[in-house]
């Protein structure tokens, strides 16, 4: 017999990802990263030298190679790589 509330819950999450095109595990990860990224345009806004773990613990990433695995996901550069591009756009150099 199957068990009814996990099939249930997982017609739910079909539905959805069929509905929005998104599976709510996908929109929270990439709602996490966006939270990831504001933090650090305000701390290099203010000059102010970045804080991975805490940026990695306010953002309730498991450790630093999963805030980075996103980088590379959404943006496809790491984190230093992404912090570089910020700096030569923010502050060019002529």
């Amino acid at each position: 017999m199957p068990n009814k509330p996990a099939s249930l819950e997982r017609n739910i999450q079909i539905k959805q990802k069929e509905q929005f095109g998104y599976s709510s595990k996908e929109i929270s990860r990439y709602m996490r990263f966006l939270k990831a990224i504001k933090i650090i345009e305000k701390e290099t806004e203010n000059n102010k030298k970045v804080e991975w773990f805490s940026i990695i613990s306010e953002c309730n990433y498991y450790d630093q190679s999963q805030l980075i695995h996103d980088f590379k996901h959404y943006l496809q550069i790491s984190p230093s790589q992404y912090l570089k591009f910020q700096e030569d756009i923010c502050n060019p150099r002529s």
